[in-house]
């Protein structure tokens, strides 16, 4: 190279025919030019290759110009996400149940909470002994009238708790009373609770002196089994004379049972 073959020297310049401390721009003996000193040159910047995008550089661009701008990208791209979520979640247009599952979800376990609060016990199918029917003779007892079927016993008292069949009878058994029955009809009530009243209000329990005071003294008095029974006559629903009949116990004021039949 022409600038190792020549080598300034302090005096002056080198030529390569040997004189030495030249100080002109020529050779004082051969007249050669004197040589230029080659500047270092940089590498051309890389290009890139063929087809690939590139990004515009604004004037002047720098470095930093290019980290905010690439920040810039990110932060359109995460509201872009989180735009698309919320329209997804319902966030717009909240009035559009469809467009949220979670809220359709949310709605359906609070209208669903009152279901879960009511009473899902099996239905009771026997009535409270305290529940009377509107009884409509003399001759009834705990809610139930003779000349009754047996259809309307079971609608009136619900179901028996048992029953036994005798002497071409059936006979029902409730907590407040049991009923008789002859060819389904209702001829016999017999109970030993004060919860079963008469149409008049008396019940196991009552005084001697609330029954007469309740249905008179025309009664008829007869004793069995250490009890006194006071038996007053009234006719049925169906037409037929019955028999209300009150059991004190000898030496008491007190009723002890009460029945009411159709004499055989």
């Amino acid at each position: 190279m022409a600038g190792a073959d020549h080598k300034e020297q302090q005096g002056g310049w080198s030529c390569i025919c040997g004189q030495h401390g030249n100080q002109g721009n020529f050779c004082m003996v051969c007249g050669r030019p004197r040589p230029t000193q080659m500047q270092p040159q940089m590498p051309p910047p890389m290009q890139p290759p063929a087809g690939y995008p590139v990004m515009p550089q604004p004037a002047g661009g720098s470095g930093d110009n290019r980290v905010k701008i690439a920040l810039g990208l990110v932060i359109i791209l995460l509201a872009a996400v989180l735009v698309f979520f919320a329209v997804r979640e319902g966030a717009f247009g909240g009035s559009d149940e469809s467009n949220s599952n979670y809220s359709s979800l949310s709605r359906q376990s609070t209208s669903s909470a009152p279901d879960k609060a009511a009473d899902t016990s099996p239905a009771k199918d026997t009535k409270p002994a305290s529940e009377p029917n509107a009884m409509r003779s003399d001759l009834s007892l705990g809610g139930m009238d003779l000349g009754l079927t047996v259809d309307d016993m079971r609608r009136i008292l619900g179901t028996e708790l048992s029953s036994k069949a005798k002497d071409g009878m059936v006979f029902y058994s409730y907590p407040t009373v049991q009923v008789g029955t002859r060819g389904g009809v209702v001829t016999s009530l017999v109970s030993e609770t004060d919860q079963a009243k008469t149409k008049r209000n008396q019940h196991q329990g009552s005084s001697l002196a609330d029954v007469k005071a309740a249905y008179g003294t025309d009664y008829t008095e007869s004793q069995y089994d250490g009890k006194d029974l006071y038996e007053y006559s009234f006719t049925s629903l169906d037409g037929r004379q019955g028999i209300l009949r009150f059991a004190v116990v000898q030496g008491t004021d007190s009723v002890n049972y009460i029945s009411i039949r159709i004499p055989d």
